[in-house]
């Protein structure tokens, strides 16, 4: 089962600080971005058995814009000249709220969990498109992903009622 989960945006929403290595996401990341999304979710509770071309293709779709247009908010960060996490936001493409901003995927690479780089991308892209004056950030997550969800609430997401 997914929920739905909606932040509203503060415009006063305070600057991170600095985060070493993050950095907007572009198409030149395109194969160290599926390199990055097999691993991370490889093994997962959302990991429905992909391969790295599975990984490929879904980076080229999104890429494409078959999630949504790729919004400008959209992050990574590199350690050690590798792709680590990755923030993606998209405007979105569902009735639910469409033209607002969706995170339509947020990864981490395996080995650098747990220290701070999916915050410190949400947080960043939160920033962005809380100066822009965006008022929302929607996403869906796995009610299984137990360190997606404790993550996304400790930020302000709320779960909140998706029409079927």
């Amino acid at each position: 089962m997914r929920d739905w989960m909606t932040l509203n945006l503060n415009p006063a929403m305070a600057a991170p600080p600095p985060f070493p290595g993050l950095r907007p996401l572009t198409t030149h990341d395109a194969s160290a971005l599926a390199h990055l999304m097999y691993h991370a979710y490889r093994g997962t509770v959302d990991d429905a058995g992909e391969s790295p071309d599975d990984a490929r293709t879904e980076v080229a779709r999104l890429f494409r814009g078959d999630f949504g247009t790729l919004d400008p908010a959209s992050l990574v960060i590199d350690l050690d000249s590798t792709l680590a996490s990755a923030t993606i936001i998209t405007r979105d493409k569902t009735r639910f709220a469409t033209g607002e901003p969706f995170l339509a995927f947020s990864m981490t690479a395996p080995a650098t969990k747990r220290r701070g780089l999916a915050r410190a991308g949400l947080r960043s892209a939160m920033h962005t498109l809380a100066s822009r004056g965006e008022p929302r950030l929607h996403l869906v997550v796995t009610r299984a992903n137990t360190p997606a969800l404790s993550l996304y609430q400790s930020l302000g997401f709320a779960v909140v009622d998706h029409p079927r």
